[in-house]
């Protein structure tokens, strides 16, 4: 489990994440209006808690396929980054222990990323500027929680919602014509796989 808020030149966002294994819950608050995201073994559900209304897409098969490699589906910033080949600039004091700076320029911009937990990668905070737009975004994670008992059952939707049912295909296809999510897809790679270089 961890909290993650985000600020900067983007809304202000909350977010809070629990895993078991490779399945996800998060839920967002964005501007008031809550999220719920479940990602099962082969489902993508995002929810508008709210209306208690949703959708469930079958995921792609090369997101399915990335589950193993992947491992923990959330805070994977710091590993990222190492692998582009960020330099490690210094080691920095953070709360009561410290985290390695690490630090990626190119083309588009800047993102530097604080790491704690060694080979887990866990990142404590990530900044990112995109060159052409100027823009800024600092993302902190909070309170890195390992252990947790949590039954199955947690990563599946109420029954009480009202879920549409739609293939990763059909999606595809309907979503170059209308929105098909009540929200715009958070977690893209869970969807539909790495991106390609």
């Amino acid at each position: 489990y961890v909290e993650r808020v985000a600020s900067g030149d983007v809304p202000f966002q909350l977010e809070h994440y629990w895993s078991k294994g490779t399945v996800l819950r998060t839920e967002t608050v964005i501007g008031g209006l809550p999220v719920m995201t479940i990602v099962t073994a082969t489902d993508y559900i995002m929810i508008d808690v709210l209306s208690a209304k949703g959708v469930s897409i079958a995921r792609s098969p090369r997101s399915i396929a990335a589950d193993k490699k992947r491992g923990r589906p959330f805070g994977l910033e710091g590993r990222e980054v190492v692998e582009v080949g960020a330099e490690k600039v210094s080691t920095e004091k953070y709360g009561v222990g410290t985290c390695d700076l690490y630090r990626a320029t190119n083309r588009d911009g800047r993102r530097e990323v604080c790491v704690a937990g060694g080979e887990q990668y866990l990142p404590l905070y990530v900044r990112t500027w995109h060159r052409e737009s100027n823009k800024h975004v600092s993302m902190r994670y909070l309170n890195w929680t390992r252990d947790l008992k949590i039954p199955d059952s947690f990563f599946q939707p109420d029954p009480r919602v009202e879920l549409e049912e739609i293939g990763y295909e059909d999606y595809l296809k309907r979503a170059d014509k209308e929105p098909v999510t009540p929200f715009p897809v958070f977690y893209q790679e869970l969807l539909h796989g790495p991106r390609e270089e």
